[in-house]
């Protein structure tokens, strides 16, 4: 698994003992599930990147990656 730190409280997440990291697809930061606050959607709130206002993905690099495959 992917592991970093928080774009906003440098905080250190993903990997296996650590908190899921959440990653923006447009600007590649990463944020920790607390640092963002903006959620988006009727029923299942997804979170918001704060810089984009785009939903991101949960994971890393990979992730993201694989899901703009056409």
């Amino acid at each position: 698994m992917v592991g970093g730190y928080c774009a906003k409280c440098k905080k250190e997440i993903g990997g296996f003992f650590r908190p899921p990291l959440w990653q923006c697809p447009t600007c590649w930061k990463i944020w920790c599930e607390d640092c963002p606050k903006d959620r988006v959607g009727r029923f299942f709130k997804k979170l918001v990147c704060p810089e984009c206002r785009i939903e991101m993905r949960e994971g890393g690099l990979a992730s993201v990656r694989n899901s703009m495959r056409p």
